[in-house]
Order: C-alpha cells, then sequence, then structure tokens
C-alpha cells in the first residue's frame, strides 16, 4: 500500500543528493585541472616520516610537523602512497575524496539526530564541498591537516549519537584520540572533558553514571596529556613570541574575524571590509555557543541519551578554539595571514553545529524557515560559485608547481630553478637537503618522476 507520509519523508533526499552529487562532481573537476604531480612546501618534511625515512608505525603516527602531530594522517599515507607512487595528483583526489566522505556522514549524523532530512539539508554538501578549502587540496596537501581532522571530527559526533552509556563514552575516547594526534584535531583535547560533563548534567545522577562520566573524562585529560610526551614546542613562525607585547585581544579577535569572513568568501580581494562580515560570524558563533552551554545547564534530566545539544556544542566549540588558537599563533605575521584557505576545513564544524542547533530549537514555523533558508543562502554564496580570489589561488598552485617542475626535469638543479621561476619548492630549512631528495625520488621513480 503507498504510505505518502512515508514518501514525503523522503522527498528532501532528492534536492540534497543532487547538490551534493553536482558538488562532488565539480569538486573533483577542479583537482583534474589545477592539481600537479610534484612535492611542495611542506611536503618535503612531513613525509620523511612516511617516505624519506624509515620510521615505525608509533613513529609514523606521532611524528611532529609543526605544532602538531601526523596521527592518522601519517599513517593513511603509509598504507596507501607507495601504490600509487606518491603521486602528488592522486594525494589531492584523496584529499577531495575524504571531503566528501566526511560530507555523507555529517547526512548521516544530521538524520542520526533528526530522524529524517530537511530540503534545508543542502547547507550540509555545501559546507563540506566548497571551493575556498582549496590551499587544503592544491597546496601542500597533508591528510592530516584539514581534510582527515574534519571526518573524524564528523566521526567523532557519530559516537556521540550512541545509546548506550558505556559504548558511547568508549566510542567517543577512542575517536578523541585518534584526533588528538591527527593535525589540528587536537583541539578537541580540551573539548572532550567538558562534552563529557555536559552529557552527564543532562542525564540522571546516580553513582555508577557519574563513576563511569568521571572515569571517562580523566582518559580524556591522559589522552591529551599523551600528546605532550616527548613534543617538542614548534610554533612554525620565526615571529611567534612577539607578539604578545606587540598586541592587542581586539587585534585577536580582528584576526579571528578575518579567519570567518574568509570562508564565505570575503577575502579583501572580492568585498570590501571582510573584516566587518567576519565580526557579524564571530558574535554569531559566540552567541550559539552560549545558547546551547544555557540550554544544557537548564535541560531536564532525560533517561535516554540526547546527543544533539552535546554534538551542537562541540562542533561550534571546535571551530571557535580554532580561531582563537590561529590568532595566537599567526598574528605576528600581519592580518593577511588570517585568510589562508588552508584553515576553511576547521571552520565547516562550527558552521554545521549552529545549522543543527537552529534546525533543532526553532519551533515557530516562520522563524523556522526564515532562519534556516537564510543559513542556506549564505551557505550557498560561500561554496557553490569558486570565488575570484579562490581561483587564483589554484591557478597560482598550478602554475608555479608546472614551471618548477619543467624547470627541473630539464636542468636538475633546485637552486637554479627556485631562482629562474621565482618559486620556493621547500621551504628554506629544507633546502640544503632537497637535492638529495630528489635524487632517491629519481631512483625510486616516484613523485614527479613516476613518467605516467
Amino acid at each position: 500500500m503507498f504510505d505518502l507520509k512515508s514518501y514525503r519523508a523522503r522527498l528532501p533526499w532528492i534536492p540534497v543528493g543532487l547538490a551534493a552529487l553536482a558538488l562532488a562532481v565539480r569538486l573533483f573537476l577542479l583537482v583534474d585541472r589545477y592539481a600537479v604531480n610534484i612535492f611542495f612546501s611542506d611536503q618535503w618534511e612531513f613525509n620523511e616520516a612516511t617516505l624519506f625515512e624509515t620510521h615505525s608505525w608509533w613513529q609514523v603516527f606521532t611524528w611532529q610537523h609543526g605544532p602538531h602531530r601526523q596521527g592518522a594522517g601519517g599513517v593513511l599515507a603509509k598504507l596507501i602512497e607507495p601504490h600509487f607512487q606518491w603521486d602528488s595528483r592522486i594525494e589531492s583526489f584523496v584529499v577531495a575524496a575524504v571531503f566528501v566522505l566526511a560530507m555523507l556522514l555529517a547526512l548521516w549524523l544530521k538524520w542520526r539526530l533528526a530522524g529524517a532530512l530537511d530540503y534545508y539539508d543542502v547547507v550540509i554538501p555545501s559546507l563540506f564541498l566548497t571551493a575556498t578549502q582549496c590551499e587544503a587540496i592544491f597546496g601542500a596537501a597533508n591528510f592530516a591537516h584539514g581534510s582527515l581532522p574534519l571526518l573524524l571530527i564528523v566521526v567523532y559526533c557519530l559516537a556521540w549519537t550512541v545509546q548506550s552509556a558505556l559504548p558511547r563514552l568508549a566510542a567517543v575516547l577512542a575517536v578523541n584520540f585518534l584526533l588528538i594526534f591527527t593535525g589540528f584535531g587536537l583541539l578537541m583535547g580540551p573539548i572532550t572533558p567538558i562534552a563529557i560533563v555536559a552529557s552527564l548534567l543532562m542525564s540522571p545522577a546516580d553513582r555508577r553514571r557519574i563513576a563511569m562520566h568521571a572515569a571517562a573524562a580523566a582518559v580524556a585529560l591522559l589522552s591529551l596529556a599523551a600528546f605532550f610526551l616527548n613534543y617538542t614546542w614548534n610554533p612554525a613562525v620565526s615571529c611567534y613570541d612577539s607578539v604578545l607585547v606587540r598586541r592587542s585581544p581586539a587585534d585577536y579577535a580582528h584576526f579571528a574575524a578575518l579567519i570567518y569572513a574568509n570562508y564565505l568568501g570575503f577575502d579583501g580581494m572580492s568585498s570590501r571590509h571582510p573584516e566587518l562580515w567576519g565580526a557579524l560570524l564571530l558574535v554569531f558563533f559566540v552567541a550559539i555557543a552560549a545558547a546551547v552551554a544555557r540550554d544544557i545547564l537548564r535541560s531536564e534530566k532525560q533517561a535516554q541519551h540526547s546527543a544533539a545539544p552535546v554534538v551542537a556544542l562541540v562542533l561550534v566549540a571546535f571551530s571557535l578554539l580554532f580561531c582563537l588558537a590561529t590568532a595566537r599563533g599567526r598574528l605576528c605575521l600581519g592580518f593577511s595571514a588570517a585568510q589562508e584557505s588552508r584553515y576553511m576545513p576547521y571552520l565547516t564544524p562550527g558552521f554545521l553545529g549552529s545549522y543543527f542547533y537552529l534546525s533543532r530549537t526553532l519551533s515557530a514555523r516562520w522563524v523556522r524557515h526564515a532562519a534556516l533558508a537564510a543559513f542556506l543562502l549564505v551557505a550557498a554564496y560561500a561554496s557553490w560559485p569558486v570565488h575570484r580570489g579562490d581561483q587564483m589561488e589554484m591557478a597560482g598552485f598550478q602554475s608555479s608547481k608546472l614551471r618548477w617542475k619543467q624547470c627541473y626535469l630539464d636542468r636538475k638543479d633546485p637552486v637554479a630553478c627556485s631562482r629562474e621561476t621565482r618559486v620556493r619548492i621547500a621551504n628554506p630549512p629544507e633546502t640544503p637537503h632537497l637535492q638529495g631528495k630528489l635524487g632517491f625520488l629519481e631512483r625510486q621513480r616516484l613523485n614527479l618522476f613516476d613518467g605516467r
């Protein structure tokens, strides 16, 4: 018998699926157009863990590059990249595929939280498949920086939807450990104990449940402490120590606002006064975080676990913490450093969490439709077009890599090619060892010497 209600419930899958398909195809076409097979910038350094040197799996997992570790990103690289000769073009395709997988899991997360999809869920593929995150794909692509942390954050939130307390906390702690060691997923470390306490506040406080959550919070703190074993502080910018002397709290807020503005395509190149748009977004996300925290504190104890408030809290808090940490670490480079596209995957959780919160809490019909329609329009503006700044950045990466690669294949002199092309293919500290690494790649027929 035909079930009209069930049929109507499935209708939103059509526009959501079409949007996801169109944006995924667009992303892969961009990779095919702009990706170049040559290591670039930091890739010559963090690939020491998996390619240029021999290390154990644990050493690869804990390998430090800059302020973070490679974690699951290093393990993934060691597992799959030998099968395609460390081809940088295929690396970019894999990064794009990870973003697509994260998007699909985010749709599943929405279904787990709400029991159905909504027409407005077109927002989700729009957030995850934006071209604004182009540097994470076309620059020095690194599984541990951007794509894999975003995927793990979605998996982490899915773990919070498990109904039974013990399996839920076990799953959360396992993914939390992977996140802490994988890129800037590290920032989930201080958030997880807070999320565990928030979960406890919303459930009946019997002795067994309190003990279980206390133990989970202790394990989460131990996981964060484990990150710092044999850790060397490395902010990766020489001007870091001077930042507190020269800057005020307003400067940090300004820097964080510019990061948010860039997510919407307000990059200072194609728009005027991007800091104003960014400031509005920063205030919006702070307000959402405060509203979620208020709802958790005021919530009535529920026998059945409710994941939605905790998920919204961790998603919005993560992006806010990332922006503040980035402002602290990069402000000394100037405000232009705020609009690096490699930061964008770390803002997606904040937008997703805010969307989930608005979808769940707005009960008045017209208010809900107005707010979610506005959210969809903002997400569409941010991701559906390829903004001028992103287009120029992708083309710039492609042109620089192609020029340097062709020069080196012709002359076999990295110093001369850097001077002739005015392209810095590797970071300055790595320059003395670049010739040896290029020789290794040539002998093994890897990367730019693959010839495929």
